[in-house]
């Protein structure tokens, strides 16, 4: 079988309908990696005595929510008020393909932007495509102030 040699147009022609594909593909990727711009980012003291310090609960408004990372802490956490007397704290990233997540309050779960999984306040998936949870941290409020609980493995 013999193969015609492509002419310059044809070959041209095939090669800017694939740069575009490509284009468009990495685009769409570039664009998966969504963020949470409605969480404020703050950055806590280490840890102690299995503790982290989140601040006074009474800066954390209902529907409100933080990016909180911290020394020693392996991941990002985001951290929002649910209501009058619950705060929850699970990975800031989605575990399908680790957009940030955010609080849809009115729905009570964590949304992610990105494809559309979701995720209840324990950090179950509702709905896919994400197949793993998001972890989740205890978050218990003490004199006023709130703090993540974040035990090591060993403590």
């Amino acid at each position: 079988m013999t193969v015609a040699p492509l002419r310059r147009r044809q070959f041209m022609g095939s090669t800017g309908v694939a740069l575009a594909a490509c284009a468009t593909c990495v685009g769409g990727v570039a664009g998966c990696f969504a963020e949470n711009t409605a969480a404020r980012p703050v950055t806590a003291k280490q840890a102690t005595g299995g503790r982290l310090s989140l601040g006074p609960a009474s800066e954390l408004g209902v529907g409100e929510q933080r990016k909180v990372s911290a020394p020693g802490l392996d991941e990002v956490v985001l951290v929002a008020r649910v209501s009058d007397t619950e705060v929850r704290a699970v990975a800031l990233n989605c575990t399908h393909f680790g957009s940030e997540v955010t609080l849809v309050l009115g729905e009570e779960r964590f949304h992610c932007p990105s494809h559309g999984s979701a995720f209840a306040y324990d950090g179950s998936v509702l709905e896919g495509p994400a197949s793993d949870p998001l972890n989740r941290y205890e978050v218990i409020e003490e004199g006023g102030e709130l703090f993540m609980v974040v035990l090591s493995a060993a403590g």
